[in-house]
C-alpha cells in the first residue's frame, strides 16, 4: 500500500503543477521541462529537421531514468496517465481487447518513418500535447475550446471501449518508445512461484496489461510500476527490485504485421514530396520572431502551444488547414489579434525545440518578420482627408512617419500623409492594431520570409511620446 500511496501522491502533485503551468498567464519556467524532456516529439522533430536542440539532453535524462527504473514516467509523472487513472476510478472501467495494445507500437513505427522522411506528426498523439490542450481549459486567456472538447470526448470514448488506461495501452507512442527502452532495464517485477496461490488478483488489478492471463507471464514493456499487483498479492509473491530474472513474456505481434506497417509508412512517405512542394508554393505567413526557416520550422515545431500561452497580446495562434497539412497547428502571427511588443521575447525563451530561437531584446528589436504597407483608399488621412496619427503614434521604431501635404481637412487642420520606411519596419503590427478604420485596417503587415535583421541604426527603439515636432522628423 505504501508504494501505491507514494505513486498517487506524485501523480497528484505533478498534474496540479502541469495544469498550473498550462493555464498560467505568466511564464512558469520549471513547467517547460515537461515538453523539453518529451522523448517522443523532441528527438523526432530533430531528426525530421536535421538539427540539434538542447532539449535532447533532457530527453536523454528521461531515457536514462527509464533504463534504470522502467516506465516510471508513465506511472508517476505523465498527466495523461493520471487523467486515465482518474477516469478509471470514476467509472470503474474494465480492461478489454488486450491485443489492441500492439497498435501503439505500429503507430510509433509509422510516425518514426515519416519523421525520417522529413515530416513529423507525433504531436497528434503525444500525451503531453493532449494533456496541455485538455488542462488548458483552466486558462483565463488562451483556451483552444475545440481541441478541449474533441480530445476530452476522445479520451472518454477510448476508456469506454478499451477499458483502463486505454490511451496509454492503445494509442500512446511515447509509452511505446519508453516501453522499448525499458526492455534494457533490470528493475523489474519478480515472481516468487512457491508463494503464489493462483488467486489471479494481480492479473485483474494490472492496469496496463503487463500481466497477461497468468501471474508469471509478465511484459516489462507494458509495466508502469504502479505497484497495484504487489499491493493486492496476499502472499507477497510479487516484488519489484533489480533482477536479471526473465519471466515468460506474452506472445508478441507477428513480424509480418510490422512489415506491413513499415510498407504502408513507406508509401505515405512518397506523398510527402508533393505536400512539401505545395507548402513551399503557399504565400508566406508571419511566424514568431526568431523562427527558423519555414522548411525546418514546420518539422521542429511540436505544436505544444507554449509560445501562444505566454504571448501577452495573444497574437500567436495555431494555424488552421488553410496553411496546409504540414503546417497545421504551427503558430502564426495574426496582426488582427494583437501586435508584437518590443520588450517581450518570451516565445523564443519557452520553445522546447529551437523552432523559435531565443533572442535578446536587442536582436529581436532589429529583426524584421514582416513589413507594413498603407492602403491609400482606406486610410483616413490619405483617402478621406481626415487628421489621423494612430499608426505614427503606435510605431515604436519611427518606421511610420508623416509627410506634410498642402491639404487641409474640412475643419481647416493641416494634414500629413503617413508613409512607411521599410528598412525600419520590423513587422510588429502595432500600427495595424491601432488603425481606427472599421473592418480591414488601412495599414497591414505582410510576412518577410525568411526573417532578416535590419540595417543597424542607433537607438532603434523610440522612447518618447510623439509630439508635433517629432511627427515630421526622419533622421
Amino acid at each position: 500500500m505504501h508504494s501505491v500511496k507514494v505513486r498517487q501522491t506524485c501523480q497528484l502533485l505533478f498534474i496540479l503543477f502541469f495544469v498550473f503551468f498550462v493555464s498560467s498567464t505568466v511564464r512558469v519556467s520549471a513547467g517547460e521541462y515537461f515538453f523539453r524532456a518529451d522523448a517522443l516529439t523532441v528527438p523526432f522533430a530533430a531528426i525530421a529537421s536535421l538539427s540539434w536542440s538542447s532539449s535532447l539532453l533532457f530527453c536523454a535524462v528521461l531515457i536514462a531514468t527509464t533504463v534504470a527504473w522502467g516506465r516510471v514516467f508513465c506511472g508517476y509523472v505523465c498527466p495523461m496517465g493520471t487523467m486515465g487513472d482518474l477516469l478509471d476510478k470514476m467509472f470503474s472501467f474494465k480492461s478489454r481487447y488486450s491485443a489492441a495494445g500492439a497498435f501503439k507500437y505500429h503507430l510509433l513505427l509509422a510516425l518514426a518513418m515519416l519523421s525520417c522522411g522529413g515530416a513529423t506528426f507525433f504531436w497528434l498523439f503525444d500525451p503531453l500535447n493532449w494533456s496541455s490542450r485538455i488542462g488548458g481549459g483552466f486558462a483565463p486567456r488562451y483556451v483552444e475550446y475545440h481541441w478541449l472538447f474533441v480530445l476530452a470526448v476522445a479520451l472518454l470514448a477510448l476508456h469506454a471501449i478499451f477499458g483502463r488506461r486505454a490511451f496509454c495501452r492503445v494509442l500512446c507512442p511515447l509509452g511505446a518508445a519508453l516501453g522499448v527502452v525499458s526492455k534494457l532495464g533490470l528493475f523489474k517485477r519478480e515472481f516468487i512461484e512457491p508463494d503464489c496461490i493462483d488467486c489471479d488478483l494481480c492479473v485483474k488489478q494490472c492496469r496496463t496489461g503487463a500481466i497477461v492471463e497468468r501471474p508469471e507471464t509478465y511484459d516489462p514493456m507494458e509495466c508502469v510500476h504502479c505497484g497495484h499487483c504487489v499491493d493486492v498479492c496476499p502472499t507477497d509473491a510479487l516484488e519489484f527490485h533489480y533482477t536479471s530474472t526473465h519471466l515468460p513474456a506474452p506472445p508478441q505481434p507477428p513480424r509480418r504485421a510490422f512489415l506491413l506497417t513499415a510498407g504502408l509508412a513507406a508509401i505515405a512517405m512518397l506523398g510527402l514530396r508533393p505536400l512539401r512542394a505545395a507548402h513551399a508554393a503557399m504565400r508566406p505567413v508571419i511566424r514568431p520572431p526568431g523562427s527558423v526557416p519555414e522548411d525546418r520550422f514546420i518539422n521542429l515545431c511540436i505544436r505544444c502551444g507554449s509560445c501562444s500561452r505566454v504571448c501577452p497580446t495573444s497574437t500567436l495562434i495555431p494555424a488552421g488547414l488553410e496553411s496546409g497539412l504540414l503546417a497545421y497547428q504551427a503558430p502564426v502571427f495574426d496582426p488582427d489579434v494583437g501586435g508584437c511588443l518590443h520588450d517581450c521575447n518570451l516565445c523564443g525563451a519557452v520553445c522546447p525545440t529551437g523552432a523559435i530561437e531565443e533572442l535578446s531584446l536587442g536582436n529581436k528589436q532589429g529583426l524584421q518578420i514582416g513589413v507594413a504597407s498603407i492602403h491609400q483608399t482606406r486610410c483616413l488621412a490619405i483617402g478621406k482627408n481626415q487628421p489621423c496619427l494612430s499608426c505614427v503614434a503606435a510605431c515604436p521604431f519611427e518606421a511610420v512617419f508623416l509627410v506634410g501635404v498642402d491639404i487641409t481637412s474640412e475643419w481647416g487642420d493641416s494634414l500629413g500623409h503617413p508613409r512607411v520606411v521599410e528598412d525600419r519596419c520590423v513587422g510588429c503590427a502595432l500600427c495595424q492594431v491601432a488603425c481606427p478604420v472599421e473592418g480591414e485596417a488601412a495599414i497591414t503587415v505582410a510576412a518577410i520570409a525568411p526573417q532578416k535583421p535590419l540595417p543597424p541604426l542607433p537607438n532603434r527603439r523610440r522612447v518618447f511620446e510623439p509630439g508635433v515636432s517629432e511627427l515630421f522628423r526622419l533622421p
